[in-house]
């Protein structure tokens, strides 16, 4: 219900303070009867009543207590259709309802009850209006109703524009029904104003026990309701912008959490000023219970994976290796060595062509298994794969490769198969030794064993070799073990016979493989020796160069440039002055540029001042002023004397990070820390520029002839340093290298001469 606006109080109030006039004048003319003064002044009081009746278009009567009305004016003549004679002495209800007592909402029934301000809507039918009744009780001297003001309004138009305004409402808050997300507008007093039906089938309430209830006392957990509600706040206040992507939980009616994504925007009046929020809201707790659950089973994943009992690999569908877990360490094989590489590079050159017969057929899609050999850092193997290709969204994306090491099986097959002839006809030791440790048998090539044991055909055994029989016969497993027999080096297992109290032996000669081995280990040696004295050669070269530059050209050129210029200031040919003007500028650029070129090829700072001084150096003029690089210079003073090879290795290692820094890192700040800890130097290189992932850093030099990493850190454990790389994508890089320090040596400000 609504009351009268201002305009109908205020005529309320002047008809009563006209009837309460009115009155007055009656009861002195009353008591003044036949005074002309007094009937003249209530005639006037009675057209001043009238006038006031009629100006205005709302119809409006005047009822005694009892209803029956006792004065109106034109309009509530028009209204009941009757002449003013013809409703004097009517009662309302009878006028407006056709009923012979008051309606149940009788506006002034209830206003004679709480002697106060009554108002209804109503709905005339036989007019075909809806009417707003207004009623204010007139008190007698004893608080009792003796009469009442009706003020009875056409209220039609504004019903229409209502139900107008209801069905538009109604409209759009059918299209906010049909939304995905849930949508809910909450004002500054934070209450919810307007929340669709997917935001009530989310939260598990009715539209009516959600709208006008605090958002946050009654859908919020007491976990984050403090946080958002200084969000919202402020968001309302305009201390804030709204935060475009939002993450918060709501409470269900159930008290279940539901984990919300919001969308939020600020609502304004005509004037800009801010009357609440909108905020959309997609309900991600499923999708968030999917992603950690992805989570979980990617890291089962990995646990399967690096703990499999076979070595696995992946590929791309270049056959490049992009993953492989940790089985491979146990055939010499690092990581980051084969990332990168090709697979076919590490299969046998007589299974080749078969392996990339099945690459081809896994990229197409199909499964593939056999058998093959392999070449590895500890040796030649004998695998069994089963690959399979690795498929997303029905393509094939890579190739993973499980790989069964059946080299033992292969070699066991290998000694069946040969014996499956008469053991005097193999060509390797084969023997028979019984349950006692007595040989049994022996073959002519098992003598060079016997012989080497101290025994013969019908002895027994040595303890140790007895022992390791028994141990064959009680596990049922083979035994194995390595012999030497003077010059010679022999594989021997010892083979259990079930159901039999003896055990073969079968001997094989390994010399050539073993120093085969020890040959390679020894050109491996060898090569990261020469790796280490090619640098060491190499920077002393440049040291030369430098020198020659420096002490012959530079000089030479210095000196031609004085006299130049000493020449032109003699003023003997005006005509030669700027020919020989130009050709000082030019000999003093390429002054300019031999010194900058002597630097490049050794920095004199490193031989004349040392180590420290030379970094710091460095770091200032080719990176900071050169690449506008914030640079970072720390010492801790101590004394830290370096053989020349170290220093010059330590030198051109630490400057080849930094240029790797300016050309891979994006870094706005490096950082280069010098400390003697015990009696070994570290230096570490920091950047807060992009990161990388260590495992994927090649074991090759870069492409511009730069030694990579991981050729910077086997010519530093060449000379008994080491480096430590500590980085990830997004987290910058700090790589620190260690070195020893010189033996009685007490600075490094200077040293003698590289040669």
């Amino acid at each position: 219900m609504r009351d009268l606006d201002a305009g109908g109080k205020e005529i309320t109030g002047e008809i009563k303070a006209l009837h309460s006039r009115v009155t007055k004048l009656e009861q002195a003319s009353r008591s003044l009867a036949g005074h002309k003064d007094a009937d003249e002044e209530l005639d006037e009081a009675w057209r001043e009543w009238e006038a006031t009746f009629d100006a205005t278009k709302d119809s409006i009567i005047l009822t005694d207590g009892d209803f029956k009305i006792i004065q109106a004016n034109l309009a509530a003549s028009q209204l009941f259709g009757r002449s003013l004679d013809e409703i004097i002495g009517k009662t309302c209800y009878q006028l407006l309802h056709g009923t012979d007592r008051p309606p149940k909402e009788c506006p002034l029934a209830k206003a004679k009850k709480t002697k106060k301000h009554e108002d209804v809507e109503f709905y005339l039918p036989q007019k075909g209006i809806w009417v707003i009744a207004s009623v204010d009780p007139i008190l007698d001297d004893h608080g009792e109703v003796s009469s009442a003001v009706h003020i009875i309004r056409d209220i039609t138009d504004r019903k229409r524009a209502e139900e107008l305004l209801r069905k538009e409402r109604d409209r759009a808050q059918k299209y906010l029904d049909v939304a995905a997300v849930m949508l809910v507008a909450i004002d500054t007093e934070q209450r919810v104003g307007l929340i669709n039906k997917k935001g009530c089938e989310i939260l598990g309430y009715s539209e009516e026990e959600i709208t006008a209830k605090n958002w946050f006392d009654n859908f919020l957990p007491k976990t984050v309701r403090k946080e958002v509600r200084t969000i919202f706040e402020k968001m309302v206040k305009g201390e804030i912008d709204p935060p475009g992507y939002y993450e918060n939980p709501i409470l269900t009616k159930s008290g279940e959490e539901r984990l919300i994504a919001w969308y939020n925007t600020v609502l304004r009046d005509d004037k800009g000023r801010v009357i609440g929020t909108l905020s959309s809201g997609e309900d991600i707790t499923e999708r968030k219970k999917a992603e950690q659950a992805l989570r979980e089973s990617e890291e089962k994943y990995r646990d399967l994976f690096e703990n499999a009992a076979e070595a696995i690999i992946t590929l791309d569908l270049n056959g490049h290796i992009t993953g492989a877990n940790k089985l491979i360490e146990k055939y010499g094989f690092k990581k980051e060595e084969l990332l990168g590489r090709k697979y076919i590079d590490f299969v046998v050159e007589t299974f080749r062509p078969k392996s990339a017969e099945d690459f081809e057929t896994l990229v197409r899609g199909s499964p593939v298994q056999g058998e093959m050999e392999a070449a590895t850092p500890t040796g030649r193997i004998a695998v069994e794969y089963r690959d399979n290709p690795i498929m997303r969204e029905g393509k094939v994306v890579g190739v993973q490769m499980i790989l069964t090491d059946v080299t033992a099986r292969k070699h066991a097959e290998r000694e069946i198969a040969m014996l499956a002839k008469f053991p005097e006809e193999n060509p390797n030791p084969i023997l028979r030794v019984s349950v006692e440790g007595i040989v049994i048998y022996s073959n002519q090539p098992a003598i060079v064993l016997l012989e080497a044991w101290g025994c013969r055909v019908g002895q027994s055994l040595p303890g140790h070799l007895y022992r390791l029989v028994l141990g064959a016969l009680n596990s049922g497993q083979t035994q194995e073990f390595e012999n030497n027999c003077g010059s010679r080096t022999f594989s021997i297992r010892l083979v259990p016979i079930g159901g039999s109290n003896y055990v073969n032996v079968y001997g094989l000669d390994i010399t050539q493989e073993k120093l085969a081995k020890q040959r390679l280990i020894q050109d491996r040696a060898q090569l990261k020796s020469l790796t280490s004295q090619l640098t060491l050669t190499e920077e002393r070269e440049r040291r030369r160069l430098a020198a020659e530059l420096h002490d012959r050209i530079g000089q030479s050129l210095v000196i031609s440039k004085i006299k130049l210029e000493a020449l032109r200031k003699s003023g003997r040919s005006r005509k030669l002055d700027k020919a020989l003007e130009d050709v000082c500028n030019t000999i003093g650029q390429t002054i300019h540029d031999t010194r900058t070129l002597t630097f490049d090829l050794s920095s004199p700072v490193l031989y004349e001042l040392g180590f420290e001084t030379a970094v710091s150096h460095w770091l200032t003029e080719h990176i900071q002023k050169k690449h506008g690089i914030t640079v970072e210079f720390e010492d801790d003073g101590r004394p830290k004397p370096l053989d020349d090879d170290i220093r010059v290795l330590l030198f051109r290692d630490v400057r080849e990070l930094l240029i790797n820094v300016v050309k891979h890192a994006r870094a706005a700040k490096v950082k280069v820390s010098v400390r003697r800890v015990d009696d070994r130097i570290s230096v570490r290189v920091e950047d807060n520029g992009v990161g990388f992932d260590p495992k994927n850093v090649a074991s090759v030099s870069t492409k511009n002839g730069g030694f990579g990493l991981f050729s910077i850190r086997h010519r530093l454990e060449e000379l008994g340093c080491h480096l430590q790389i500590d980085s990830a994508p997004g987290r910058g890089c700090i790589v620190t290298m260690t070195a020893p320090i010189k033996q009685g040596g007490i600075g490094d400000a200077g040293s003698s001469k590289l040669t």
